[in-house]
């Protein structure tokens, strides 16, 4: 199957000044850590979804967090057919624990044109539903659920998808180094130090077990030039 990683767009998070970036009331008593995106965030994630527009995506799926259901809504704002994004708890990024995301009745609300649907618990991955937050920053169970995320589509796909993921930096380098390169644990650290930049792309192949598995190009921002 053919996967595209997207980082989420830049989020409050991400910026110097977050209270000069202005949040949707229904969304202040979150803000503390699930971070809205801002306007260049915005921008961004449009311009990401006009560069994936001639992909006809079969499946979305990303995080509970804010910042990775607003990135993937400017995404599939610009498909024909994939208007529904699956959460998966797995895809969420180091350091949220405890923490299973702001009801979906806020998000549907904040984002009425596609159809988001809730993590289940137990979850599809074979993941806990909640992490203390020891575990969420542990390398190696960083890469656990990476390996998690990778088995369940190839057990799930027939293997001619073509599917959107939307996460975080760190998730993306510990999926890539999991899913494709096959490193031993203790070069796993160092193999995946590089900093995805916000809505950059990434792309490959995933084959079931990893074999003949590749990656087409990496932290891709050609799309995001001017803003």
């Amino acid at each position: 199957m053919e996967v595209y990683l997207v980082r989420h767009a830049e989020s409050r998070q991400n910026v110097n000044d977050p209270e000069n970036h202005p949040y949707s009331p229904l969304v202040a008593e979150y803000e503390d850590g699930d971070f809205s995106i801002t306007a260049k965030g915005e921008k961004q994630a449009d311009l990401t979804g006009q560069r994936l527009a001639k992909i006809d995506f079969d499946y979305a799926f990303c995080s509970p967090l804010h910042r990775h259901v607003a990135t993937m809504n400017g995404i599939l704002r610009h498909q024909k057919n994939c208007k529904r994004v699956e959460l998966l708890i797995d895809l969420f990024e180091k350091g949220i624990h405890s923490y299973s995301g702001m009801p979906v009745e806020i998000l549907s609300q904040l984002y009425p044109d596609i159809e988001i649907v809730p993590c289940p618990n137990p979850t599809p991955t074979g993941g806990k539903y909640s992490y203390s937050l020891e575990e969420m920053y542990d390398m190696i169970e960083l890469r656990k659920r990476a390996r998690r995320v990778e088995r369940y589509l190839t057990s799930r796909f027939l293997g001619k998808e073509k599917i959107l993921i939307v996460s975080s930096g760190d998730f993306i380098g510990r999926f890539l180094a999991s899913a494709l390169l096959r490193l031993p644990d203790q070069v796993i650290d160092k193999a995946t130090s590089f900093g995805a930049a916000n809505c950059s792309v990434a792309r490959f192949t995933l084959h079931e077990g990893g074999i003949r598995s590749g990656c087409h190009y990496l932290n891709d921002t050609s799309h995001l030039k001017g803003i």
